[in-house]
């Protein structure tokens, strides 16, 4: 999978399209590993991101 096609498969499974308020930033770790981050942003609560569960950042 690249990172284009995982940004994308998140925007899918949050139901959004190219207009949603959803951001999302993949990249790849030296050891070929995706590391897909996202956001949602609400006129109430600012942005809120999200990591990805699987994966914890040191």
């Amino acid at each position: 999978m690249t990172e284009i096609t995982a940004e994308r498969v998140m925007l899918h499974g949050l139901r959004g399209h190219c207009n949603s308020p959803i951001a999302g930033h993949c990249t790849t770790d030296p050891d070929g590993q995706l590391s897909l981050r996202g956001g949602l942003l609400s006129r109430r609560i600012g942005v809120r991101p999200r990591p990805h569960p699987g994966r914890e950042r040191q």
